[in-house]
């Protein structure tokens, strides 16, 4: 379903460096932001990360996999680079990226899905210089279960960042109004309204849970 408010979010973020997304699973963040990204007309390469991904060779290798989804051997040299190099600082590499990307005559956005399993603090260093020097034609979206461990005070000063938290992705009343309308198409009355809204606290998951397992004339039974 189209939430407005969070996609106007989205969409502020284009105009900085950053958006962060930042919840516990069953939010929906990557729904959000995947039904969002659809929608755009910028170019985007998407990296779904797990615990294996903590090297910092690996992590360029997904990121200029990613980027050749936008453009065909997009990097190859730092590709190269860091193949031959293994031993290399992220700031050099970063740094070859950001001189590759500034050359692209287009809009561009990578997103970093699951971040919370990066515990690498050469890719977290790595990152931060990356965002610091941000090319203008790139713009990142960052989804995770848990603040990243970037140095992102600057960008905090500076406006360049906009945050989503768990707060924001909360379903409002309205919102579950339209869910269970579009899903099952039951019109709640308010008694189940106000009883779903206090029970899961707007939690997409808890709201999903209910909406496929608990036949709604037992609703007021679970309160």
């Amino acid at each position: 379903m189209q939430r407005p408010s969070l996609r106007r979010l989205l969409d502020q973020g284009l105009g900085d460096k950053l958006t962060l997304v930042t919840a516990p699973a069953g939010f929906g963040k990557s729904t959000l932001i995947t039904e969002w990204i659809r929608q755009q007309p910028y170019s985007y390469g998407w990296i779904s990360l797990d615990g294996r991904d903590n090297d910092l060779v690996r992590f360029m290798e997904y990121l200029i996999a990613a980027l050749r989804t936008i453009q065909p051997g997009l990097c190859d040299s730092v590709l190269q680079y860091i193949q031959e190099a293994r031993d290399f600082s992220s700031e050099t590499a970063m740094t070859l990226l950001m001189n590759e990307l500034q050359a692209l005559n287009q809009e561009i956005i990578i997103i970093l899905d699951d971040y919370h399993v990066i515990c690498e603090p050469s890719i977290h260093h790595g990152l931060t210089f990356l965002l610091t020097y941000l090319p203008r034609n790139m713009h990142m979206v960052i989804a995770s279960r848990s603040e990243p461990q970037l140095s992102l005070s600057v960008m905090l000063a500076k406006r360049q960042l906009v945050r989503i938290s768990a707060n924001d992705l909360r379903f409002t009343a309205d919102e579950i109004r339209e869910l269970f309308k579009l899903t099952v198409d039951k019109r709640l009355t308010k008694e189940e309204l106000v009883c779903l809204e206090r029970r899961t606290e707007g939690w997409i998951a808890g709201l999903q849970k209910v909406n496929l397992e608990v036949p709604l004339r037992l609703l007021r039974m679970l309160f």
